[in-house]
């Protein structure tokens, strides 16, 4: 039984952080990881364990948090005995996870039925994706919280790439545009030198007080003193 909490010190602030953050890297979600804390902790609840959370460590190991969440992608989080034992209306038991996480997973069996004759019915598929989401059991409105966080983080990363494509693809555009207007300039100056040439080859000692005149094709009509 808990006496008078006390203060909270810096070491279980830290193994708050780092057992949740384990958790999330090992499929959890962020109320797995404090309830794993709250288990084995002599003096916390999960209320306070959840206020310290969103007051010193969300944001403080923002990275650690963000980094865990992605290498947990795909796993299935198991919870401790001792998280199992004090939290029973939400892992339930031993034998029951168990078979709870093998109906998350699709057979063989389900994955062949839609396909006959190489062609994949839409209908079929959308029965099939609906009876999985149905056997993914949501523990708490916190799961669903944190599913829609990351979905909206994975999208604003998305948006956020599709606009550096944009910008990117408008500079190419640009350097496109720059390069048509000096190949523009280039021709005219190599049209120009190559007019000087021929006057060059076809004019001798011409004197300094005369003018050259010429036709659009460069070539010399007559010399006007």
């Amino acid at each position: 039984m808990r006496g008078v909490t006390p203060d909270w010190t810096e070491e279980e602030i830290r193994d708050l952080a780092m057992t949740a953050i384990n958790v999330l890297a090992n499929g959890g979600n962020i109320s797995d990881g404090l309830r794993e804390f709250v288990a084995h902790s002599e003096y916390r609840n999960l209320g306070s364990a959840r206020l310290k959370w969103q007051t010193h460590i969300k944001n403080q190991y923002a990275d650690a948090i963000e980094h865990a969440q992605r290498a947990g992608r795909g796993k299935k989080y198991i919870p401790s005995d001792e998280a199992r034992e004090q939290f029973p209306e939400v892992y339930g038991e031993k034998e029951s996870v168990a078979s709870k996480q093998s109906t998350l997973l699709l057979d063989d069996d389900d994955i062949e039925k839609p396909i006959k004759d190489n062609v994949v019915k839409k209908s079929d598929v959308i029965k099939h994706i609906k009876s999985y989401l149905e056997s993914v059991t949501i523990q708490d409105d916190e799961d669903y919280e944190e599913i829609i966080a990351q979905l909206r983080h994975e999208n604003a990363m998305a948006a956020k790439r599709i606009a550096q494509l944009k910008k990117e693809n408008e500079q190419v555009h640009l350097w496109k545009r720059k390069y048509e207007e000096v190949k523009e300039e280039y021709d005219v100056l190599l049209q120009a030198m190559n007019v000087a040439r021929r006057h060059a080859a076809n004019i001798d000692d011409v004197p300094t007080n005369v003018r050259v005149v010429t036709n659009n094709r460069g070539e010399v009509e007559r010399v006007e003193r």
